[in-house]
């Protein structure tokens, strides 16, 4: 049998159970609970079905007196997460009347309710599981009831009879938890309190503002107080002001709003608040607002400034250009003159907009272009040598493509620009060069020369790919320089590319390719498998080592208690020396995942996995007060635990407070700045030997005889990007990886 908490307690607290339930005889009612702790785990009330099961907790009772009854519980500990349930009937007969569980630990919940006179409610304050038993602990419990305000409910809805109409409502904390209104799909929320106002014709303007913690929501309804039609609900703010307009109000159609609380998942307790609302005459609906009503643009240059954009409808959604849908916003249209006509809208700080141009008809449009590139501000539009006598549509409207949002007030410029000539060719490749061979794999700086000729160039589109011709499939992106950082895969690959200027006139013509195959793949590391792993017999170990040629042996490694797999990458073996052993893997543009494993090749032990970063990150393990005699086995290969996928190049690092073997661990050792442009520093308290520079396919790049204990390396010779910096000193070495800008 479960031990009872707290057993050796001396007693229970006196409302452990529903038959000693504490009476609550006025109000307003408070009591802090301070031995709730003591409170057996005597089971669970299951009465209220469909999440409303809880701990049978700590019990008070009511008689009810007609009013509303506001029953609200504060945990006096953070960690404890209660359910408030209330409940009629008799001990033990219970009847459901509402559970209250919408915080978290340490929240405070609430419950209201209409009472009936003369019947006892209980009250009951217990965990929140309905699996576990766990223990109660100790809260302040307030009690309160007020009589129902006479608009608690829509047949008792205040009528607004005349405008502007304020009315205080202080009486709301007394509104009864009489369930949801549900009109509104998506948007239900508390019956709370209710006003009735009939449409004129004009907008009405229905603001609610509340005090500091309770969040309301304003919904509208047609239809009648047992069958609403929703016109719409707003819940912007958590508290404060809410605000919500019946646009064109039908004269004599009655509109009912409803004040609650936003939620329409718990029956919360309602709050005061002042409402008011006024009829305001709509502006006019701008004449632009749809396509057959555009404005037309007959010169050049062209100016408006569209005051009324905030009146235009909310008339659905344009989706001519697939991807790039937007609202149906404000309209112009202007015929093509052979040149190009380059349109500027500006908005405001809160305005943000598309802005797309069409061909066709108003009734069977044909998508030209859409372009959405700031928040808000400016946005800019070229239609290309415009056809001369085509009629083009320009739609100025909300960005978003699946609401119907609201427009609003911005400046339209178009004008007509004789277009350039258009650029030439780029004269040649600069890197790599045309039918260039044993071009390195990786990203790589890819830079052309700029044309001397033609109309001026305002940006590349780069092309590449494995076949030729190459295809409007093989565009890599658009570049304003003559250069751009390409990450290029595959070794002996032949590939293609070329870079086409282009400006307002179009992109150049007959723009020629060129070529260049990659470099031959590595061999495979000698350590490619467990059985071949490289053995660490003195400390510190340090070594970088080209892993991209790695195999994947007999698949991925899966091992019991090692994550989701691995690929079988790298290995080396150290034998446990009784202290710890840390572990350093560094991966170079590849994510790897580092595994120490016992046992035996093909039948390993998880001693311990880890993939806490991404590329270019170091992942550790520490293998503490490791076995005497008992070997580890390291693999360092990529993270996925499925597919084969590429290492690259690495640096393992093995340190151990075992320093029986050397104790030359560069800790002082010290290399600034990094990243670098120029001049590399080192600084050891030992002598430096030598220094060499790798790139990260391993090829020396650079040595250099140092001799002393501090010295600098002129980096200056070198291509931006990443290298390995090889340090000797006496008969160990140290690698550091380096940024060159």
């Amino acid at each position: 049998m479960k031990p009872k908490k707290n057993a050796t307690a001396p007693f229970a607290a006196v409302n452990d159970n529903c038959e000693s339930a504490i009476a609550i005889t006025s109000f307003p009612y408070s009591n802090t609970q301070t031995d709730g702790v003591d409170a057996l785990n005597d089971g669970f009330v299951t009465v209220c079905t469909d999440g409303g099961e809880m701990n049978d907790g700590l019990w008070y009772s009511i008689e009810g007196n007609g009013n509303s009854i506001i029953i609200t519980v504060t945990p006096d500990d953070e960690d404890y997460d209660f359910e408030l349930g209330v409940f009629s009937g008799s001990c033990g007969a219970f009847e459901c009347l509402g559970t209250s569980d919408s915080g978290f630990s340490g929240e405070a919940e609430s419950y209201s309710f209409q009472s009936e006179i003369g019947v006892t409610y209980y009250i009951n304050i217990g965990d929140y599981s309905d699996e576990d038993d766990n223990p109660e602990s100790n809260f302040t419990i307030e009690v309160d009831s007020f009589q129902a305000p006479v608009n608690d409910n829509c047949a008792g809805a205040i009528e607004i009879t005349s405008f502007p109409y304020s009315n205080e409502q202080t009486d709301g904390v007394g509104a009864s938890a009489d369930g949801f209104v549900e009109a509104c799909e998506d948007s239900e929320m508390n019956d709370g309190l209710w006003y009735a106002v009939i449409g004129d014709g004009n907008n009405i303007e229905i603001a609610v503002t509340t005090a500091s913690g309770y969040d309301v929501a304003i919904g509208a309804f047609t239809g009648s107080c047992d069958a609403f039609t929703c016109v719409e609900t707003v819940d912007e703010v958590s508290s404060g002001q809410e605000l919500l307009v019946i646009n064109s109000s039908e004269v004599g159609t009655v509109y009912y709003i409803n004040v609650g609380y936003y939620g329409g998942f718990t029956d919360m307790p309602e709050g005061n608040f002042t409402i008011e609302v006024d009829s305001v005459i709509p502006p006019e609906v701008p004449v632009n607002d749809n396509c057959a009503g555009a404005l037309e643009i007959t010169s050049f240059p062209y100016f408006n400034e569209q005051t009324d954009g905030a009146a235009a409808t909310e008339d659905g959604l344009l989706e001519t250009c697939v991807g790039w849908e937007m609202n149906d916003g404000l309209w112009y249209s202007v015929i093509g003159d052979g040149n190009n006509l380059e349109i500027t809208v500006t908005t405001g700080e809160e305005y943000d907009i598309a802005l797309g141009y069409f061909t066709g008809s108003c009734d069977a449009l044909a998508c030209g272009e859409v372009v959405d590139d700031v928040y808000s501000g400016e946005e800019f539009l070229v239609i290309p040598s415009s056809e001369v006598g085509t009629v083009y549509y320009i739609n100025v409207g909300n960005y978003d493509f699946w609401d119907d949002m609201p427009e609003g007030n911005f400046t339209i410029e178009v004008n007509s620009v004789v277009p350039p000539d258009p650029a030439d060719c780029s004269p040649a490749a600069i890197f790599p060069l045309n039918n260039a061979t044993d071009v390195p794999v990786g990203v790589m700086e890819f830079t052309w020369e700029v044309p001397t000729t033609g109309g001026p160039v305002d940006s590349y589109d780069l092309y590449g790919g494995t076949t030729t011709p190459l295809t409007e499939a093989d565009l890599i992106d658009n570049y304003e320089e003559n250069s751009a950082s390409i990450n290029i895969a595959g070794f002996s690959t032949v590939f293609y590319w070329k870079a086409v200027p282009r400006n307002a006139g179009g992109q150049a013509a007959d723009c020629i390719e060129w070529t260049f195959t990659t470099v031959e793949a590595p061999p495979a590391p000698a350590n490619d498998a467990c059985d071949t792993a490289t053995p660490i017999a003195s400390f510190p170990f340090n070594e970088e080592i080209d892993a991209t040629s790695a195999t994947n042996n007999e698949g991925t490694i899966l091992v019991t208690d090692c994550g989701t797999g691995m690929n079988d990458g790298i290995w080396y073996s150290v034998e446990g020396n009784g202290s710890d052993i840390v572990i350093n893997a560094t991966s170079m543009d590849w994510d790897g995942e580092l595994a120490v494993y016992t046992g035996a090749c093909g039948d390993f032990v998880c001693y311990d996995s880890t993939d806490a970063g991404s590329a270019d990150d170091t992942e550790t393990i520490t293998i503490t007060a490791s076995e005497i005699g008992t070997v580890y086995y390291i693999n360092f290969g990529h993270y996925d635990g499925s597919e084969d996928d590429a290492e690259g190049q690495a640096i393992i690092e093995v340190t151990s407070d075992d320093l029986s073997v050397g104790d030359n661990n560069f800790k002082n050792f010290t290399v600034y700045p990094n990243p670098v442009k120029d001049i590399l520093n080192l600084s050891y308290t030992e002598n430096i030997s030598n220094v060499e520079v790798f790139n990260l396919l391993g090829q020396k790049m650079l040595a250099k005889s140092i001799d002393a204990n501090q010295g600098p390396l002129d980096l200056s010779g070198l291509a931006t990007g990443s290298y390995l910096v090889k340090v000797t000193s006496g008969s160990e070495t140290k690698t550091i990886k380096v940024l060159k800008q």
